[in-house]
């Protein structure tokens, strides 16, 4: 199920699911969506963003990671990430942060 993505794509996701399941109690987010991040946060390290990618995660042309279960999107450049999701009362959030130095030299 991991075909198509690149070390970085699973080392963002890990990030990305770890940052969002510690700020589960100050959004609102989908009980679903929740419900994966709960289940991530299980998993160590980089397992985390693999197990991620093994629900179903794709990938599309323009390099958006979408995870249609959950309506949540992660994209990213050189510099910084970006997940769009909806909340659990209709709102769409966006959250973004830089991508720490260590990580530019990742393909």
């Amino acid at each position: 199920m991991t075909k198509g993505f690149t070390e970085k794509d699973r080392i963002i996701l890990m990030k990305v699911a770890y940052l969002l399941w510690f700020a589960r109690d100050a959004i609102n987010f989908k009980p679903k969506f929740k419900e994966r991040l709960e289940a991530l946060s299980e998993e160590v390290g980089l397992l985390r963003g693999i197990k991620w990618i093994d629900t179903g995660l794709i990938k599309d042309n323009d390099g958006k990671i979408i995870d249609n279960d959950c309506e949540v999107t992660v994209s990213y450049d050189d510099a910084e990430v970006t997940v769009v999701f909806e909340t659990n009362d209709g709102f769409t959030a966006t959250s973004s942060f830089e991508i720490p130095e260590e990580l530019g030299y990742i393909k």
